[in-house]
């Protein structure tokens, strides 16, 4: 299960706090131009509390196929704050660009024919509750699957 956590010493006061669930929900080919291919990571985040959260910065490295794809930096994901309603989701896009000179010819080979490439994104997300009586908090994630690639 997911982890849940309450202010200590406060007795039933502050609401326990889930964490948001991350889920890839895509992976597709935005655009192709010559060596290179933008591509777009759906990310849905979803809260299981009865208040909203916001997703204030995430960093993140995207393996596919076991290789580095993008990092934090590729795609600026750290550049805006997401609120996720209570008991609702959200979905970001994480943009990166793959460049086929330097990249594995089986991975070259799997986005091209729009196969399915298996990924792992691991990282951290700093999320505010909105709540003054708990601050915000940073949780790590590590999300590791296969999606076909789509265009």
């Amino acid at each position: 299960g997911r982890e849940a956590f309450s202010v200590p010493g406060n007795h039933g006061a502050v609401p326990i706090v889930r964490e948001p669930i991350f889920r890839i929900t895509s992976l597709r080919i935005e655009r192709d131009v010559l060596v290179t291919t933008n591509l777009r990571l759906g990310l849905e985040i979803a809260n299981p509390n009865a208040f909203p959260l916001e997703m204030r910065s995430i960093s993140y490295d995207f393996y596919g196929e076991g290789k580095l794809w993008a990092s934090e930096e590729d795609a600026g994901a750290g550049a805006r704050a997401d609120a996720v309603p209570a008991k609702g989701r959200i979905e970001r896009a994480l943009r990166f660009t793959m460049n086929f000179a330097d990249a594995d010819r089986r991975l070259f080979d799997l986005v091209a024919k729009l196969r399915t490439v298996r990924y792992r994104l691991a990282g951290r997300a700093e999320v505010g509750t909105g709540l003054e009586a708990i601050p915000s908090f940073a949780l790590g994630f590590d999300l590791e699957g296969a999606c076909p690639v789509a265009e």
